[in-house]
């Protein structure tokens, strides 16, 4: 179960690297470092102000992003994981983690933020929702999520690139070829200079479909 769930991961974080390819120069940062947003030194700290891309909120089983307007319904049989957990999963700080659900921290301070994941605590099918910045990664700010997804494809072996709905998104799907007894689907969308990532692990023999449906 832990399997699968670390190879959802670890797929997000390689189409991260992977998209990057060519673009980071020696004084990128680990992803899971602050960096703090440049500003006029003669600025007036009150002027500094962020878009309203949220990490979203967990109630009653319900995920919900109002910044990209959707919501994760979870199944029964299903967990989220709490910050702690995240952290142990990722190898992100659980302060930056917690900063970040509680709207301390931005997304625009970090290459890779997570929102929220879950996980059947049975298959170890999962469902992680995160926000990727290009310019923390040394990418052009205006950088879709398309380009992102296509740029990333060439480092994997069979992979598809194709436009889908999500809810009532219009995302570009990032899918990888069948992996011992699991697949991964990565969907992405942008808006203000953030990408939004819905990544899927499911089983081999099982539908997207079904997990498409968790998205309203």
């Amino acid at each position: 179960m832990k399997k699968r769930l670390a190879v959802g991961i670890i797929f997000s974080m390689m189409v991260l690297a992977l998209s990057g390819c060519g673009n980071a120069n020696e004084d990128t940062q680990n992803t899971s470092e602050v960096t703090e947003i440049s500003t006029d030194s003669d600025a007036n700290e009150d002027e500094v102000t962020y878009s309203d891309i949220m990490a979203g909120t967990i109630y009653d089983n319900v995920y919900t992003n109002e910044s990209f307007n959707f919501q994760f319904i979870m199944p029964e049989g299903w967990t989220f994981y709490d910050a702690a957990t995240v952290a142990n999963s990722t190898g992100v700080d659980e302060a930056v983690i917690e900063g970040f659900w509680k709207g301390t921290e931005s997304a625009y301070d970090y290459a890779m933020s997570y929102c929220m994941i879950a996980c059947d605590s049975t298959k170890g099918t999962s469902v992680i929702v995160s926000y990727f910045c290009p310019e923390r990664y040394n990418l052009l700010p205006d950088t879709t999520a398309k380009e992102y997804l296509t740029n990333s494809a060439k480092g994997f072996e069979d992979a598809k690139i194709y436009d889908d709905k999500l809810g009532s998104m219009d995302m570009t799907c990032l899918e990888l070829a069948e992996r011992e007894d699991s697949k991964q689907y990565m969907y992405a969308t942008d808006r203000d200079g953030i990408i939004l990532m819905i990544t899927f692990t499911t089983l081999t023999d099982e539908d997207i479909d079904t997990y498409k449906a968790m998205i309203k």
